[in-house]
């Protein structure tokens, strides 16, 4: 039996992953890097819950795929709280309506 795999070729992208140090966000940057360009600033060069820095980020970024790994919490065995809920809320929204203003 013989088949064939017909490779698609395309350009690298420029791809945002935000939560670069948690486990998804660190392998996705480190197997996506070998043929795109990865942008993933740390907490403290762009907090995800500030919402006047993330569209400050987007006028002066724009990107091909975006993938949001970013959270806040999440530690073992501490119970989430409203806070931390509203947090990750926030970081996602703001993901969304600013990227989509650019």
């Amino acid at each position: 039996m013989e088949f064939s795999i017909n490779f698609i070729t395309f350009n690298p992208m420029k791809i945002l992953i935000t939560g670069k140090t948690g486990f998804i966000g660190s392998h996705l940057i480190e197997a996506l890097s070998l043929e795109h360009n990865i942008i993933s600033p740390s907490k403290n060069e762009l907090e995800l819950t500030n919402s006047n820095q993330v569209k400050e980020f987007f006028s002066n970024n724009t990107f091909d795929l975006i993938i949001n790994t970013a959270i806040t919490g999440g530690k073992t065995g501490n119970l989430d709280t409203s806070e931390i809920l509203y947090n990750n809320l926030a970081l996602t929204f703001n993901l969304l309506k600013f990227k989509s203003t650019t």
